[in-house]
C-alpha cells in the first residue's frame, strides 16, 4: 500500500526534473570486496569462468565510474540533461584477458577453468529448489544461469561519451595492479 504513493511521487518528480539513470558494467577496483573470493582463487592460479567460451563482457574501474556518475548528476542538475547513461571500461574482455591481467599483477600464471554447463545448470536447479523450500542457497539460481548463458555482457557507452564527454581511462592491467594492492594492504589476500 505504501509503495504506490511513493511511485507516484517519483513519477511526478521525474516529469518535473531530468533524471539520470546510471547503468554500470561490473565494477572492480579498490574498495570492492565482492570480487575478493575471485582474487583469492587467482592468487592460487585459478579463475573459474561461467558462460560460453569467447563470451565478451564489459567491466569498469571504480574511479572511472565515480567520475561518470558525477558528470551524469551535474548534467541532470545544471544542464537539465537526463536519461540513461552506460558506464564501461575502455575495452571489452573475455575471461582469458581478465586472467592474464590479474596474473601479470600477481606475477604468476592464472588458468581459466570452465565448469561444464550441465554442472552449472544442475547447481542452479538445486539452488532454485532449495530457495523455494526456504533452505539457504547461493546466488547461482536458474535466473542467474539464464543470464550467464544469454550471450555477451556488453554496454555501449557512445551516448554517455557524446552527452557527458565521459571516457573510461583505466586500462585493465593497471586497474588489476591497483585493486590487488588495495586488497593486500587490507590483508584480504594470502
Amino acid at each position: 500500500r505504501g509503495a504506490r504513493p511513493r511511485r507516484q511521487q517519483a513519477v511526478a518528480l521525474a516529469a518535473e526534473r531530468p533524471v539520470a539513470v546510471a547503468r554500470p558494467a561490473k565494477v572492480y577496483g579498490p574498495g570492492d570486496r565482492g570480487f575478493v573470493p575471485l582474487y583469492r582463487l587467482k592468487t592460487r592460479g585459478l579463475l573459474p569462468a561461467f558462460g560460453p567460451t569467447g563470451q565478451r563482457f564489459s567491466i569498469v574501474y571504480v574511479d572511472d565510474l565515480v567520475e561518470g556518475l558525477v558528470l551524469a548528476l551535474d548534467a541532470a542538475s545544471s544542464r537539465r540533461q537526463g536519461g540513461t547513461f552506460h558506464f564501461a571500461g575502455p575495452e571489452d574482455f573475455v575471461w582469458e584477458d581478465f586472467a592474464l591481467a590479474f596474473g601479470q599483477a600477481l606475477g604468476r600464471r592464472v588458468l581459466v577453468l570452465r565448469p561444464p554447463s550441465w554442472a552449472i545448470f544442475s547447481a542452479a536447479v538445486f539452488n532454485t529448489l532449495g530457495a523455494r523450500l526456504g533452505l539457504p542457497s547461493s546466488l547461482l539460481t536458474l535466473d542467474k544461469w539464464r543470464e550467464v548463458f544469454a550471450g555477451d555482457w556488453l554496454l555501449d557507452c557512445a551516448r554517455t561519451r557524446e552527452l557527458l564527454g565521459w571516457e573510461a581511462r583505466q586500462a585493465l592491467p593497471q586497474g588489476a595492479k591497483a585493486t590487488l594492492g588495495w586488497c593486500r594492504e587490507r590483508r584480504l589476500l594470502p
